[in-house]
């Protein structure tokens, strides 16, 4: 949301913990990932971005914490040029996990 375009924007998601990774999508850009099934810090290079452009991406992660919890995730986005509101850089998102069950194998 900066006043002007904005060259190598990249945005690092930091995995919560009890989650590992799946697997992961976008629009533009590339993602370094950890290797499914592990956790980590996905790292997202989109290059440049014009102001007011928005791009998206899907991370996957599996839930590994069993019994009712939270799971948080963050993110940041930097870029190489000035930002007058560096508030705006960085979001979190917390989500409810209800308590599962663990499937039985078929036989």
């Amino acid at each position: 949301l900066g006043p002007q375009t904005a060259p190598s924007v990249v945005v690092t998601d930091v995995l919560s913990s009890g989650v590992t990774f799946v697997k992961a999508r976008m629009n533009k850009g590339t993602i370094t990932a950890p290797p499914s099934g592990e956790t980590g810090t996905d790292t997202w290079s989109l290059g440049s971005m014009l102001n007011g452009d928005n791009q998206v991406a899907d991370i996957q992660v599996t839930v590994l914490v069993k019994g009712k919890t939270t799971v948080t995730n963050n993110a940041s986005v930097t870029g190489n040029v000035s930002d007058p509101n560096k508030a705006n850089d960085s979001a979190a998102i917390t989500v409810s996990v209800a308590a599962g069950t663990t499937a039985k194998p078929r036989k």
